[in-house]
């Protein structure tokens, strides 16, 4: 590819994710990532149709993979091992199973719908960067991301107010109720929408669990990929993308240093150092991510999301409320 022939697409994304950044802080917080996709697709279908969108077809293209390759690298900062594993072994397993478990009942309800189980199974495995990362495993159709996004955020704005009235009615204590809500809404800002009406300890366990799915997601990538080659009989290698190769090994840096920060091993000149290099990278990651959902707004097509809509929305409040089951049963099993 010409690296000329990238400029002006690339250009459009990064503008066009600046705009949704401002805009989102502006008016309504929907989640940056939420904002940049929505205003890409807007963008996309009412300005850049046909011949104008030639231009820039390459570059945005090259917004969508490679930008969206180096954010889900730099997520890594975001994740801190040892307060993963600081929950506990039964927390620990109890992570991995509802992530596991979530993703097998969106694969199992979309065999019932007639739904494509690339879709239906990142639709169980978390929020907008892990389906991103994990959908190479099941070569999802990237013009299908804006719907499978669409349907995350219409079932868990339900999800954030009926997850604490689950919560109270159950009779969940703190720890249930962190666990049960961090586990089973997928986007992370509805996980703290929902979780911190219940309380600050409610809230913060709630939000390290969604970390929890985060380190899980390599196992559950690896699995998907499995279920591909046996569902298509082929002999495909199967294995971790090279950014979520990097996203670990990021994590694993990162966690390192907080390992020996808290342990006091360090020298405070050199934990500001760090801490202030972390807080870049973090800011960092969210923003290429805006770059890459804007990109890959701007190649989808209004037919694409309309040609599925009713079915595939009922489908995800299937999904949503299996999945409130499945945490239910877990957390009264588990805890």
């Amino acid at each position: 590819m010409n690296t000329k022939e990238i400029y002006p697409g690339v250009l459009l994304s990064v503008f066009f994710a600046a705009l949704a950044y401002f805009l989102n802080e502006l008016f309504v917080d929907i989640g940056k990532t939420n904002f940049a996709i929505i205003l890409g697709v807007l963008v996309g279908n009412l300005f850049f149709k046909g011949s104008r969108y030639k231009p820039f077809e390459a570059g945005i293209k090259y917004s969508g993979n490679v930008f969206l390759a180096i954010a889900i690298i730099l997520l890594g900062a975001r994740l801190n091992i040892n307060a993963i594993l600081a929950l506990g072994i039964k927390a620990v397993l109890y992570i991995f199973l509802i992530s596991f478990i979530g993703s097998l009942v969106g694969i199992w309800i979309g065999n019932f719908y007639g739904i494509e189980e690339k879709f239906s199974a990142l639709l169980g495995v978390g929020g907008t960067s892990s389906m991103a990362a994990a959908a190479p495993a099941v070569e999802f159709d990237v013009e299908d991301f804006p719907l499978l996004i669409s349907v995350v955020n219409i079932t868990g704005l339900t999800g954030i107010f009926l997850m604490p009235l689950i919560s109270e009615f159950l009779g969940f204590d703190e720890v249930q109720g962190g666990l049960f809500i961090g586990g089973t809404l997928q986007i992370l800002a509805h996980t703290i929408a929902s979780a911190y009406t219940l309380g600050e300890y409610v809230g913060n366990l709630a939000v390290l669990t969604k970390m929890g799915k985060m380190a899980v997601l390599p196992l559950l990538i690896i699995y998907l990929g499995y279920r591909r080659n046996k569902r298509e009989k082929t002999q495909k290698k199967v294995g971790l993308p090279y950014f979520v190769k990097g996203f670990l090994i990021l994590s694993v840096i990162f966690s390192t240093f907080h390992y020996f920060e808290a342990r006091n091993f360090l020298e405070s000149r050199f934990v500001n150092s760090v801490s202030t290099l972390e807080n870049f990278i973090k800011n960092l990651s969210t923003y290429f991510l805006m770059v890459a959902m804007t990109g890959i707004g701007l190649q989808t097509k209004f037919r694409a999301i309309f040609s599925k809509g009713i079915k595939v929305i009922s489908f995800g409040y299937a999904v949503l409320f299996a999945q409130i089951f499945v945490g239910i049963a877990l957390t009264k099993i588990m805890f």
